[in-house]
């Protein structure tokens, strides 16, 4: 038998769109008609934790059934609701930072901070804070001392593909089994940055790259979600640089009116040209 439909009282109803910006966790695109769905099936469940915000597009496939579509299952749907949760507040506190308003005698005056710059770190620059290469190693180390964790963005892909390169330097010998092991370790659990996942939406738009940049397919991912992010900074007057030591994506980030910074190339002092406006 089918559970009965309970409405959603007001308030919590409210409450849920307010945290998710009124915005569909998959797509996250804005003005989007949206509605609110039950993440176990079960329309008398109404608790908060229970209720996500999709478009109606992602709504209908939490429903779909048969067929060759991929169905938006409860797992899928709560991670992607998780993650956009996570973003948005970050994203408000960052706005707190940059506007502070005080009250003196009764007159509220708003105090601008500076723009600020954010990093997003390919894997192909990642690990050289890890492994010493023969180029940019020194760079990429003086990028972690310097830059805060709050200011870096990576892919969500990206953790599996340092650990693939790490892989590979084992079995060349220019690590140990242990060393191996150590650092695998310490990125599962203590990642630096803010992970960003690649929605169904951003997958499908990144294929122009692909042609376009001469790009394979993770790259393309890749650029169009750094392109969305930088997009998104700098409607709030900040802006983002790409990290990465993979010529053909830094050349496609150019391309697309992209900053990047490349340790195996650029100098130290361009590092510091970025660092220091932050």
């Amino acid at each position: 038998m089918a559970n009965k439909r309970i409405p959603i009282p007001k308030a919590l109803a409210t409450e849920v769109m307010h945290a998710a910006d009124s915005t569909c966790c998959v797509c996250r695109e804005n003005g989007k008609a949206v509605q609110i769905h039950h993440i176990d099936g079960n329309p008398s469940n109404n608790t908060l934790e229970n209720l996500v915000v999709l478009c109606l597009e992602h709504h209908n496939q939490t429903q779909m059934i048969g067929g060759f579509g991929r169905k938006l299952d409860a797992s899928l749907v709560t991670r992607y609701r998780d993650e956009w949760l996570k973003d948005l507040k970050w994203r408000r506190a960052q706005a707190n930072e940059r506007a502070v308003t005080k009250v003196v005698e009764g007159v509220s005056i708003s105090q601008q901070h500076n723009s600020l710059i954010y990093f997003w770190v390919d894997a192909s620059a990642f690990v050289k804070g890890y492994v010493t290469e023969p180029k940019g190693t020194p760079e990429m180390k003086y990028f972690f001392a310097h830059v805060l964790s709050q200011r870096i963005i990576y892919w969500a892909e990206t953790i599996g593909e340092i650990i693939s390169i790490l892989a590979r330097c084992k079995n060349r010998g220019d690590i140990t089994q242990a060393d191996f092991d150590q650092i695998k370790q310490r990125l599962e659990t203590k990642a630096t940055g803010r992970k960003v996942y690649a929605t169904p939406q951003q997958i499908d738009d990144s294929w122009r790259f692909i042609d376009q940049h001469s790009l394979n397919s993770s790259d393309a991912v890749i650029l169009q979600c750094a392109l969305d992010e930088a997009n998104n900074l700098r409607a709030a007057g900040d802006d983002l640089v790409l990290v990465c030591a993979d010529y053909r994506l830094v050349r496609a980030a150019k391309r697309e009116s992209l900053q990047t910074f490349d340790p195996v190339k650029d100098s130290q002092e361009d590092l510091d040209a970025f660092i220091n406006t932050m």
